[in-house]
């Protein structure tokens, strides 16, 4: 598996590359329209379908195409300067028009599927999203969402490999947090994983300036969403009896697996920003 992430990371880089320092804004704004909504329907089709193996009805492929669609109305809307909130809300108008279609109809197995899937879209897509939209803002000068991608991933990327190391070195290996729900977290691979955030967070502050205890803050605070986001997948994983969500990414597995990250990354940066006022 390292391997394999020892090929995929530097391919990922490169596409982050390519969104965030392409020659010319028109350039940007197309790449992260076309790559961010289908990493988000990627994410849902591959979730629904791991709620059908524990028999939760859904459409894994309207999950999906709605998704990522929901993702590319709210880049478009963003580009022409639509206020988030209204994104929001025309989605959840056509959310809520089309179980009640089905309803008259009398079709209950194809509403429950349609609730299901709309329960995955509101769960999942809607956190998503509100990742998406930290690609508008700057934080000290460079684009919101690149920081937390890359002081988001430290976590797990250093928590893999502390996790690994101290499996591997530490006499009778390493203390485990939540067996239960995700066998291979480990203390040891937390810690280690939320220094390497605030390491990546400081090399920011390095470079751009600014106040650095807002750096350290924010890092911690995303490496704790990272590590509960990674948690929560885990969970659901072990739940439906599968180790990675997809296979297209080697050594990663699927979109759903790289994104858990990001899970509660959204809210808590959407919840900063309102109370700062941005």
């Amino acid at each position: 598996m390292f391997k394999y992430r020892i090929i995929s990371f530097p391919l990922l880089l490169a596409l982050l590359a390519a969104i965030f320092f392409a020659p010319s804004e028109s350039v940007r704004n197309l790449l992260f329209c076309a790559a961010a909504p289908l990493a988000v329907g990627l994410a849902l089709y591959e979730a629904a379908k791991l709620l059908l193996n524990i028999k939760l009805p859904c459409y894994p492929v309207f999950c999906g195409i709605a998704g990522g669609g929901y993702a590319l109305f709210f880049c478009l809307m963003r580009m022409f300067f639509f206020d988030i909130s209204m994104s929001l809300a025309s989605c959840g108008v056509a959310m809520l028009a089309v179980p009640w279609i089905v309803i008259l109809f009398k079709n209950e197995k194809m509403f429950r599927r349609l609730v299901g899937s709309f329960g995955v879209i509101l769960a999942l897509g809607v956190p998503l999203v509100l990742v998406l939209n930290l690609y508008y803002y700057d934080f000290n000068g460079i684009s919101l969402l690149l920081y937390v991608i890359l002081v988001t991933k430290a976590t797990d990327t250093g928590g893999y490999i502390f996790g690994m190391l101290s499996a591997k070195l530490l006499p009778g290996g390493n203390h485990k947090i939540a067996p239960q729900l995700s066998p291979k977290k480990s203390w040891e691979g937390f810690i280690g994983g939320v220094a390497l955030s605030v390491a990546v967070s400081l090399l920011f502050h390095h470079f751009n300036g600014g106040n650095i205890s807002e750096y350290i803050i924010f890092a911690l605070l995303l490496g704790v969403c990272s590590f509960f986001g990674d948690v929560t997948e885990s969970g659901l994983k072990r739940v439906c009896g599968v180790k990675d969500s997809g296979n297209w990414i080697p050594g990663m597995g699927g979109a759903f697996d790289v994104l858990d990250s990001f899970i509660y990354v959204g809210i808590v940066c959407t919840l900063i920003m309102i109370f700062k006022g941005i």
